[in-house]
């Protein structure tokens, strides 16, 4: 598990990347389930590997923690705390990688921004064993009308430039869920 407390305040909307990994649930596995069977949306499942630079070592045991909208482009609330992860709305949840390396995130599709062009997106961030932590590139969708030329150029480098790859999940319906797989690449 991570952390029970930092100095300063985990509170209000911009706080530290670490402050996602205080108070973790317990016995976290590489399965991370943001909804609640009955949530609204189409379901979503996504799998992939946090591995280096060079494709060939996974990262096992690394931390990841993800948070989205719901289906109509809000980051819903269960209270009015001001805790950072209220912020974030009741859909965001975390797991560990196994020993190869592999996640999944089961959730529903997020909406996007309602009057916005943004694309619909999960937010997401990692700390590695060796206790750093930083964001990574959104997790995006390929057929995503939003998704063009102007949302790549304000990548421009990578959101971190400790993770390489650009977050685009290409989704496929299998069996009543949207599938995709997304390998989150780590430099060395």
């Amino acid at each position: 598990t991570g952390p029970t407390a930092l100095p300063g305040d985990c509170n209000g909307p911009d706080q530290k990347v670490l402050c996602f990994f205080i108070n973790l649930p317990t016995n976290l596995g590489p399965v991370m389930t943001i909804t609640a069977r009955d949530e609204p949306g189409d379901r979503m499942i996504i799998r992939g590997r946090v591995k280096s630079e060079k494709g060939k070592t996974p990262y096992a045991g690394v931390l990841l923690y993800a948070y989205h909208t719901d289906i109509t482009g809000h980051y819903a609330t269960r209270d009015t705390s001001d805790n950072i992860l209220n912020w974030h709305g009741r859909l965001h949840g975390w797991c560990r990688t196994d020993a190869n390396g592999r996640y999944e995130i089961h959730s529903i599709r997020p909406g996007a921004y309602p009057n916005g062009k943004a694309p619909a997106h999960i937010h997401a961030a990692v700390q590695l064993q060796n206790g750093a932590a930083f964001w990574i590139n959104d997790f995006v969708f390929a057929d995503d009308p939003h998704l063009d030329s102007s949302y790549f150029n304000l990548l421009g480098e990578p959101h971190n430039p400790k993770e390489l790859d650009n977050g685009v999940v290409t989704l496929v319906p299998k069996e009543g869920v949207l599938v995709g797989a997304r390998d989150i690449v780590i430099r060395e």
